[in-house]
């Protein structure tokens, strides 16, 4: 049965988009489950919820880690978000990222494993 689950959520909607400087962006679901080939080795993220990005609330601060920001409660910080970097078409620099068109205004952040990451939705 979780099998079946796993695979249904597979097949939703990406809740973020993986930015690279040579290739089209890829879906959490490909990043996060160990698809991609990656330092992960095939295996999934272990800040993942099921080899997905964790649904949830970003903070708004600059750093997410918990211990990072003060007064802020844990909850609303995903765990593997580690560092915001502002929106996308302010911080791309000298080597443009790809990414849609119509996401140039989205925020980017970097992920504990040194994704640059967008999230959606």
């Amino acid at each position: 049965m979780l099998m079946g689950v796993e695979m249904a959520e597979s097949r939703s909607e990406p809740r973020a988009l993986f930015l690279f400087f040579d290739m089209e962006p890829k879906p959490d679901t490909e990043i996060c489950s160990g698809q991609f080939p990656s330092h992960l080795d095939g295996k999934p993220c272990p800040f993942s919820d099921h080899g997905r990005i964790p649904a949830g609330n970003i903070s708004s601060g600059e750093f997410l880690l918990p211990e990072a920001i003060e007064g802020q409660p844990p909850e609303s910080i995903q765990a593997c978000n580690l560092q915001k970097l502002g929106r996308v078409d302010q911080w791309q620099g000298d080597v443009p990222l790809v990414f849609p068109e119509e996401l140039t205004q989205e925020v980017v952040y970097k992920c504990r494993q040194m994704f640059i990451v967008m999230l959606l939705g």
